[in-house]
């Protein structure tokens, strides 16, 4: 490990710090999923790099792939990547995770408040281009950019009108793909039928697709957060719940 201007980032072997799910943000989603009582001594740590990260989004709301010494200025670059291993979606799964775990580990309003204004910001953007033509899968296809709008409509349950706002693009973006699916607007996939590049990741957002609209006409606005009890998450990503708010 070494540190790229803040406490907690990892070299990659391009010797840049990767920013997304790969990187920086990927190891520090998981480690708030450890017990509260092993976080905490280094939440100070995770608060600096989590606050590192929301800096670096841009102003359309994306992030870079990679940051670091080599990288003086990342903001510079062409961040054209929105997809869940590159950008915006990725982060956004950081962003929900650290607001849910904002009372745990005791993190500033002001982070919070950053970390609100980053997410909504960022999913917009993963809205407007997540209908990805690379297939339906959860690393770069439409069932990834789906599932993340999830977690973020989750994260924002003290703001009622962006996480509607989330669920409608979750939704909108599947039914996208349900009808487009079948005809030459994706790609591929080198393999076709897995869960992070094929149809088992489109299959896998479209039961939790289900999960809400079943919840919001049965419990009308009620319905909306946490179909079974706990936050979503990309399968293989955010299986574990996380810890109990203090």
């Amino acid at each position: 490990m070494e540190s790229v201007s803040v406490s907690l980032c990892w070299r990659s072997y391009w010797l840049e710090s990767g920013v997304g799910p790969c990187g920086v943000a990927g190891i520090l989603d998981v480690v708030m999923h450890a017990p509260a009582h092993i976080v905490k001594p280094h939440a100070a740590d995770i608060e600096d790099t989590v606050a590192y990260v929301i800096g670096l989004q841009d102003s359309h709301g994306n992030w870079p792939s990679k940051a670091g010494p080599r990288r003086k200025n990342p903001l510079a670059s062409e961040n054209t990547l929105i997809q869940w291993c590159h950008g915006a979606p990725g982060i956004l799964t950081l962003l929900s995770t650290s607001i849910l775990s904002c009372s745990t580990l005791e993190f500033s309003s002001e982070l919070e408040n950053s970390l609100v204004s980053a997410l909504v910001r960022g999913a917009s953007l993963t809205h407007s281009r997540g209908l990805l033509r690379k297939g339906p899968g959860l690393c770069h296809g439409v069932g990834g950019t789906a599932t993340v709008l999830f977690q973020a409509a989750d994260a924002l349950a003290s703001q009622p009108e962006e996480q509607r706002a989330c669920l409608r693009r979750a939704l909108h973006l599947l039914q996208c793909y349900a009808e487009l699916r079948g005809g030459r607007h994706f790609a591929k996939p080198d393999r076709p039928w897995s869960l992070y590049e094929g149809v088992a990741g489109a299959a896998a957002a479209l039961t939790e697709a289900l999960e809400r609209v079943e919840g919001l006409l049965s419990q009308g606005a009620e319905g909306m957060g946490m179909p079974r009890g706990h936050p979503s998450g990309l399968l293989g990503s955010g299986d574990l719940d996380l810890p109990a708010r203090a």
